[in-house]
């Protein structure tokens, strides 16, 4: 099939190879423009294109898909069946969605209608779900409101950051739009009301309890509050990963990675020793003892290990030599 692919982060990139490996002619791709990104803001392709410019495929980067007049023309006049569109960061109007003769299909890293928006993964760890998954919808005006055509759910471990989570859905997105477009293709070109029934799409259900949204995560987010229970504030680290962040003797340090000493004391693990914090409870940010791996840090309930931060600014993981740091300083609390 003649398929634009839509996508712009590292999460795209699986389903783009897929569609190439299996055969599609990819007539084009759309990602968001170049960004400057790192320290020394220096300018920066985004994943897809960087993949798109190794395939040798047609490239388009508009600012905004909703005004670029000249792209949207260019896309007109290109004969495609297909839209498929994974995490691109822009809304798509209904003009640019109903150019494919097939229709324009998304691939959505939550179980809809939860989390509709721009970061599923990161909200559906911070509010603790159990399990998550990807859905491929056939797309409306809406913000993911189309109806689904395939889903897969999946569990999510209580040690996944928002990377590692990322990396588990990228791969079933790919898995669900292959298996997805063997069901478009069978049906064919035809009334798009027509292939939704004959694909068994299954409308969402709009009832207002069971929708939630999965906004833009911002800086300010990211502030730990210590005064939670321990799955709460070890769930926050991970939703927010590469860093939530706190400060301690007026210094703010990133913090990476952690484990719930509770999680700890239910596994084999060679922490065990550290079971003897676990009566340390309701010692929201206190620090509590300086380990090997890490620094133990109370919250409402159990502590939790940090096993890895850093100074803002620095890029010394939590081991001997920070956590020495840490000890040096004139506070034993991070707020």
């Amino acid at each position: 099939m003649r398929i634009v692919f839509w996508g712009t982060p590292e999460f795209s990139v699986p389903t783009l190879n897929t569609l190439v490996s299996n055969g599609h002619d990819i007539v084009g791709v759309v990602t968001q423009p170049d960004r400057r990104r790192g320290r020394g803001k220096s300018l920066q392709y985004s994943a897809v294109k960087k993949r798109a410019l190794e395939l040798n495929l047609p490239i388009f980067t508009p600012v905004s898909i909703r005004k670029d007049i000249d792209i949207q023309k260019k896309l007109k006049n290109i004969p495609t069946d297909l839209y498929i569109v994974v995490a691109f960061g822009q809304l798509l109007p209904k003009e640019i969605l109903e150019i494919p003769t097939m229709g324009s299909w998304n691939s959505h890293a939550s179980l809809l209608p939860k989390y509709r928006g721009a970061a599923p993964i990161q909200w559906s760890l911070i509010n603790n779900e159990k399990s998550t998954g990807v859905c491929i919808m056939h797309m409306e005006e809406g913000l993911d409101t189309g109806p689904v055509i395939h889903k897969k759910q999946i569990d999510i471990d209580i040690l996944d950051n928002a990377n590692t989570l990322e990396f588990k859905l990228s791969k079933l997105s790919a898995l669900l739009i292959k298996e997805a477009l063997s069901r478009i293709q069978m049906v064919g070109n035809g009334d798009i009301d027509f292939r939704l029934t004959s694909l068994k799409a299954q409308k969402q259900d709009n009832t207002l309890e069971n929708i939630t949204y999965a906004r833009m995560i911002h800086n300010e987010d990211r502030i730990i509050s210590w005064d939670n229970p321990s799955i709460t504030v070890h769930k926050f680290i991970m939703g927010h990963y590469p860093y939530a962040k706190s400060s301690i003797a007026g210094k703010t340090i990133k913090i990476l990675d952690t484990i719930p000493i509770s999680y700890i004391m239910k596994t084999n693990s060679n922490l065990l020793d550290l079971e003897k914090y676990y009566k340390f409870e309701n010692r929201p940010g206190k620090i509590l003892g300086y380990e090997k791996y890490g620094v133990v840090c109370g919250t409402l309930t159990e502590p939790i290990l940090i096993k890895k931060a850093r100074f803002d600014g620095k890029s010394t993981s939590i081991d001997t030599s920070l956590s020495q740091q840490i000890k040096s300083l004139d506070s034993k609390h991070f707020v």
